[in-house]
């Protein structure tokens, strides 16, 4: 699934095990891409519940979904329009 919504670009909405918090988070991501490291494989996505690029390791994505999620990548969380600059 991980690898047909990469080629879609279609966003996945998971449920990933984070060792070191010990807790398991649901999460909406865009595949970018899937690639190995020191024999592990590892999901490389656009988080929009962080609002950033991650890495997800596969093996501690416990479930994973196709996403109706259209934001594009960088848009900003509802209510971050309060922040206001001036210089």
């Amino acid at each position: 699934m991980i690898t047909q919504a990469i080629h879609l670009h279609s966003a996945l909405t998971i449920d990933y095990h984070s060792v070191y918090k010990d807790v398991i988070t649901k999460r909406t991501v865009m595949p970018i891409e899937i690639y190995e490291q020191d024999n592990n494989q590892y999901l490389r996505a656009y988080c929009f519940s962080a609002i950033d690029y991650r890495e997800f390791r596969i093996d501690r994505i416990m479930t994973a979904e196709t996403s109706s999620e259209t934001e594009p990548i960088g848009t900003a969380k509802p209510g971050s329009d309060k922040l206001k600059f001036s210089i």
